[in-house]
């Protein structure tokens, strides 16, 4: 462990040029990023309707070191919920596939999804944070009744859960 470093509060890390934020996740976390890539583009995935979310300071940036204390305050099932979100190399993930991976109907995600809103406010200190941005899709609907529906993380959130987890 490092005897020394460099802390960057969330409110100030948003707040440089997406450039700069760029280059230092790949600075403090490694190649995570362009493996990601080189595996997108090894199996041809086109990720071109995903687009990029326009800039919103209270969309939750986690860093490694934030994501172990959020993790330290949650319960199993929302560790799962978690691990469920982020097995993908995508940021992106579908609101069926983590009810399936905890065994709850997509409605029993209720509890899971407020517990994850307020240690993402706990965590962040930021009364505003959220950490699932769901506006990305649209609901979608099966015999009339709320079957799934495609959300997203941040790029940093995303590789700060799979770096603590474990995950790739």
């Amino acid at each position: 462990m490092a005897d020394s470093g460099i802390f960057i509060a969330t409110a100030d890390f948003q707040k440089l040029p997406e450039s700069l934020r760029a280059s230092l996740l790949e600075h403090v976390l490694g190649d995570a990023r362009s493996i990601a890539e080189q595996r997108e583009e090894q199996s041809g995935t086109d990720r071109s309707d995903e687009g990029t979310p326009e800039y919103d300071q209270h969309f939750a940036e986690l860093s490694p070191g934030q994501v172990r204390e959020f993790l330290s305050g949650c319960s199993q099932k929302t560790k799962s919920a978690i691990r469920a979100m982020v097995k993908g190399e995508s940021r992106f993930f579908h609101l069926k596939d983590v009810a399936a991976e905890i065994g709850v109907p997509v409605t029993g995600l209720t509890g899971v999804w407020s517990g994850l809103t307020r240690r993402t406010k706990t965590v962040t200190g930021d009364s505003e944070a959220y950490l699932i941005d769901w506006s990305g899709g649209e609901a979608i609907l099966e015999d009339g009744k709320y079957a799934d529906h495609k959300a997203e993380l941040t790029e940093m959130t995303h590789t700060s859960f799979r770096k603590v987890l474990g995950i790739g």
